[in-house]
């Protein structure tokens, strides 16, 4: 099951639920006044994502009047496959052989046109089979995917060369486009803000960026931005905050929020 980077469906009346890491969250737009709503799920860490979703949809208002719909928003590895090397049927192989704890997860796929590649994902069986004994049409993504076609389109604003950072769920997505096509993607782990100065810095040396005429974006939920925003600055001239103007909303949900 896999969806194009060029169709990304207007939450409209559609519920979203969107699953990370120690993080389970809902939005839909309102019918009266066209505002996405949000709620984030209190957990229970003494059991499964799977059984705090069952559980959600028996005791959440805001899942009462939900319909049949849902895209559902996956935070898991990807893999990045070039789009003229990608074949579906190795996409188990190929995942497997790059994460090897995912053997009992299901791999999914986005297909990204503009970006000329493929994101491969997985979420866990028991997970995917408890969204769909709840909804009859059901759709995935990755979070990244939103992420990635925003900022694709800014990377071809002005002539600078650009990275960019997107912190969520103690991570950060380091990504920077060469035309149509990733030059760079990854995710670190951020413990500490220092973390997150060493692996922006470092990325941005990497690939021999420009100190003085490039671009440097970082958005989400930014730790320390004050500070980190500060250093940054000390080596990189061109560093801007991308604003999310959603409130508590991740940042990747507030997009497909969006008239797209």
């Amino acid at each position: 099951m896999h969806y194009s980077i060029d169709y990304l469906p207007q939450v409209g009346e559609e519920l979203v639920i969107r699953i990370a890491h120690g993080n389970l969250s809902f939005a839909k737009r309102n019918k009266k006044d066209g505002q996405a709503v949000y709620e984030r799920y209190e957990l229970n860490g003494s059991i499964s994502m799977a059984a705090n979703l069952r559980k959600a949809f028996q005791t959440s208002d805001f899942l009462k009047d939900a319909g049949e719909q849902v895209l559902v928003l996956v935070d898991s590895n990807v893999l990045l496959v070039p789009e003229s090397e990608f074949q579906a049927e190795q996409i188990d192989t190929l995942y497997e052989h790059t994460f090897s704890d995912a053997d009992s997860d299901v791999r999914m796929f986005d297909e990204l046109p503009e970006l000329s590649a493929v994101a491969v994902y997985a979420i866990g069986k028991e997970l995917k089979a408890a969204i769909e004994e709840r909804f009859s049409d059901v759709r995935y993504m990755a979070i990244g995917t939103p992420v990635w076609k925003y900022f694709h389109h800014l990377h071809y604003t002005g002539h600078q060369k650009k990275l960019f950072g997107y912190f969520h769920d103690k991570k950060l997505e380091v990504f920077a486009f060469s035309q149509k096509r990733f030059k760079f993607c990854n995710s670190y782990t951020v413990s500490h803000v220092n973390d997150a100065l060493y692996f922006l810095l470092f990325v941005w040396e990497q690939l021999a960026l420009d100190q003085e005429n490039d671009e440097l974006y970082v958005a989400g939920n930014v730790p320390g931005e004050e500070w980190l925003t500060g250093q940054l600055r000390r080596y990189v001239q061109r560093v801007s905050v991308v604003p999310s103007g959603s409130g508590q909303m991740p940042y990747d949900l507030s997009l497909l929020c969006r008239e797209i």
